[in-house]
């Protein structure tokens, strides 16, 4: 399957040997020419509306997969794995595209699906919204106040 991947954002400073890790890695399979490295982008939102699928593989959970919920609002389909907060949106949103952690058969094979087939996530529900969660936090912390 013909496909160019891209890694998109900063590398926090406790994370630049990681980085220079995938970058080797990259070389040594050959894959300079279907990975690239694009680093920081203000330019995110277009990113993502121009993409087929996006990752959100963090082996540690999120209180909250932004990026997940930005995609999805794209109506780009995502593929996270199934813990944190990336697990609550996905769940809610597109539940296809949730994977176990380590689980890297289910991981291909749910891309191949997805690519095949280019499915969509359904609309954000309205929880997920910045309405709905500024009126949650807000009334989380009027009853703590009391």
């Amino acid at each position: 399957m013909p496909v160019h991947g891209i890694i998109v954002g900063d590398t926090h400073p406790k994370k630049r040997s990681y980085l220079a890790e995938l970058q080797i890695l990259t070389k040594q399979l050959q894959l300079e020419d279907h990975v690239s490295f694009l680093g920081h982008r203000s330019d995110l939102r277009n990113i993502i509306a121009v993409t087929d699928l996006s990752f959100s593989l963090s082996r540690q959970p999120e209180a909250f997969g932004r990026t997940v919920l930005e995609a999805v609002a794209l109506g780009q389909p995502v593929i996270g794995h199934s813990i944190g907060g990336v697990n609550e949106i996905l769940s809610a949103c597109y539940p296809r595209g949730l994977v176990a952690p380590n689980d890297h058969e289910t991981l291909v094979k749910t891309t191949c699906e997805i690519l095949d087939n280019r499915s969509i996530p359904s609309k954000i529900p309205v929880e997920f919204t910045l309405p709905a969660m500024s009126a949650a936090t807000l009334a989380l912390y009027e009853s703590r106040c009391k």
